[in-house]
């Protein structure tokens, strides 16, 4: 997204020094677009309002959202009681999509976006072997899905200038066999930078 121009606000729940940012996304020659880092908690509401507060006040507004924080545990449904692990799970992923999602639509609607975008992402691993990733894990990503396909509907039901994306989409299983985080990144860039209609096609959009 950064190579698309585009000034680009990554969220972490550590507070990153220069040299973290750095080895995280180091700067390339010819780069047209800026990687900001600010620390916060996607979970928490007091964060997502100061992040999105302070986005408008360095940019103006937010264009596009991509909800991609999350945990990488697997726990059997039937062997899990420890309320944290379970929390620990879920509550990044669903929680923090469900917060920042309204919260940045709110903020859209204040701005007068014409064209907003928020994106969801969910991992195809499980999707293509069950029998390996079940339990919570398969149950978040499944969720996420509802999630997308829910906030998809009500935007649209109220005509609001938001497009709403999940990715990967359903279209493009079979491409990820062995998808990497390049493989999501690149599906990404390629959904913003589509116009309107053609998105539509390629990225399954209801």
């Amino acid at each position: 997204m950064v190579n698309l121009g585009m000034k680009v606000v990554g969220v972490s729940r550590k507070s990153l020094g220069a040299a973290q940012q750095e080895a995280i996304f180091p700067r390339q020659k010819g780069q047209t677009g800026e990687m900001f880092f600010i620390q916060g908690d996607v979970i928490k509401p007091d964060d997502v309002s100061r992040i999105i507060k302070w986005t408008r006040n360095e940019f103006g507004r937010t264009d596009v959202l991509v909800n991609a924080a999350g945990s990488f545990h697997n726990y059997d449904i039937l062997k899990t009681r420890d309320k944290e692990k379970i929390g620990e799970m879920i509550e990044a992923k669903i929680s923090g999509t469900l917060l920042f999602s309204n919260a940045v639509i709110v903020d859209m609607l204040a701005t007068q976006i014409k064209n907003g975008h928020i994106i969801t992402t969910s991992s195809i691993i499980g999707k293509q072997d069950w029998r390996l990733y079940a339990g919570l894990y398969i149950a978040g990503q499944g969720t996420m899905s509802i999630i997308t396909s829910v906030l998809k509907n009500e935007v649209k039901k109220v005509k609001l200038p938001v497009r709403v994306t999940e990715i990967p989409s359903t279209s493009k299983l079979t491409m990820y066999a062995n998808q990497t985080d390049e493989d999501i990144a690149e599906e990404i860039c390629n959904v913003v930078s589509l116009p309107i209609l053609v998105i539509a096609e390629r990225a399954a959009i209801i």
